[in-house]
């Protein structure tokens, strides 16, 4: 997954308050799937290539936490990640995505 772009569709955004909601997928049919809250990351769930990947708070295994950028409705989210399955794996990921009106 490293030094891979995915480009994203099918994006979708749902605000709720200071919190947003963001789905999309790749091209590929894999899905991403971005909570946050107050300008960081709640949880991020995503699979790319068959392979799933799940990152929260509570549940870093060791890993930073992404970082969350937001300009209007421009979203970026980049970091470390761990398989959900081999929590030995740790990839590097960035998605973007541009919430539609």
């Amino acid at each position: 997954m490293a030094d891979r772009v995915f480009p994203l569709h099918e994006v979708q955004c749902r605000r709720m308050g200071g919190a947003v909601l963001v789905t999309a997928k790749t091209q590929s049919g894999d899905s991403v799937i971005v909570d946050a809250a107050g300008g960081k990351l709640e949880t991020l769930d995503f699979s790319a290539d068959g392979i799933a990947y799940f990152w929260e708070p509570t549940s870093t295994g060791g890993v930073p936490a992404p970082a969350l950028t937001q300009d209007r409705d421009h979203y970026a989210v980049t970091g470390k990640i761990k398989q959900l399955h081999d929590y030995t794996k740790i990839s590097d990921f960035t998605f973007r995505a541009t919430c539609p009106h």
